[in-house]
């Protein structure tokens, strides 16, 4: 796959602005001795549709990373990898859920066959135009990036479809997707608000906009905001070999050209946004991360 290609093939499009229908705002904090993140969230989710909703579903990507029993680790077992069948308990990853309240929630539950999805059975039905608000305190375990590319390495952490998010509601029907290192989560466009705290030695690297930066303590606290994304990047590396390219209004970070020539690399870039543009047309504004990892896939 060329170059032009790969990044085309990475970017979620948000093509309207629109009344948001879900929202999240998440405090997170890495331990990264333990490789663990603890996140608070507050998500909202408006029902939009003529049908009245009396369950609602949550991906949790992140615990598919688990146990060799997962639809994941079923996967990559099918394409001969025994990376992860072979893995210690230290290179997986899980969450674990300390609190899930809602005063419309009756009960959860993970499903049996899918551990990486929960459900939740609501005590009354969510009518057209009404809405529910969920607050979640929960840890996950970062697995080993060497199993899909996400996760934590040496030295550095690459985040995706890290959040416990609302599965997508589309056609009437939840559409409960696992995690199969597909790079295929199809979530409704959100709002975020991210304070994300990280050791000071890190560098942050985000699909969103950093509002904000304070040092306390050897810690950086990080502001991020996001309107209208499907889905919540972020890289954290101790050597920062990410450029950023700014073009057409929008912004590129990657780390992939490394050995091209300055001004080559910056035409390179100018010819994916402009054919981003024309494809998509002016409204197309968008932050990007195309990361070597990704590449190499």
């Amino acid at each position: 796959m060329n170059k032009c290609n790969l990044i085309i093939s990475l970017v979620i499009i948000p093509f309207f602005l629109q009344a948001q229908e879900i929202s999240y705002s998440i405090k997170a904090e890495l331990d990264s001795k333990e490789k663990i993140i603890k996140i608070n969230q507050k998500m909202k989710f408006l029902n939009n549709s003529k049908m009245e909703i009396s369950e609602i579903f949550l991906e949790d990507w992140n615990n598919a990373y688990v146990d060799n029993n997962t639809a994941l680790a079923k996967r990559m077992s099918d394409e001969y990898s025994r990376v992860f069948s072979f893995a210690q308990k230290k290179q997986r990853g899980y969450t674990i859920i300390n609190k899930l309240h809602s005063s419309k929630i009756e009960s959860w539950e993970r499903l049996d066959d899918n551990v990486d999805l929960l459900k939740l059975s609501l005590k009354e039905e969510i009518k057209e135009n009404e809405s529910i608000d969920i607050e979640i305190d929960y840890e996950i375990k970062l697995p080993d990036a060497r199993f899909t590319g996400y996760g934590f390495d040496n030295e550095n952490i690459n985040l995706k479809n890290w959040i416990i998010s609302f599965s997508k509601f589309q056609n009437n029907n939840w559409l409960k997707q696992s995690n199969l290192n597909l790079d295929d989560q199809s979530l409704s466009e959100s709002n975020f608000n991210i304070e994300f705290i990280a050791n000071e030695e890190y560098n942050l690297i985000t699909n969103l906009n950093l509002e904000n930066v304070n040092n306390n303590l050897r810690k950086s606290n990080y502001l991020l905001v996001g309107q209208n994304l499907n889905e919540v990047e972020i890289i954290l590396n101790i050597k920062n070999n990410f450029k950023e390219i700014i073009t057409n209004d929008n912004k590129i970070y990657t780390d992939i050209f490394q050995l091209s020539d300055p001004l080559e690399y910056k035409l390179r870039v100018e010819r994916i946004s402009k054919y981003l543009e024309k494809k998509f047309g002016k409204d197309f504004n968008k932050t990007l991360i195309v990361s070597e990892s990704d590449y190499k896939k």
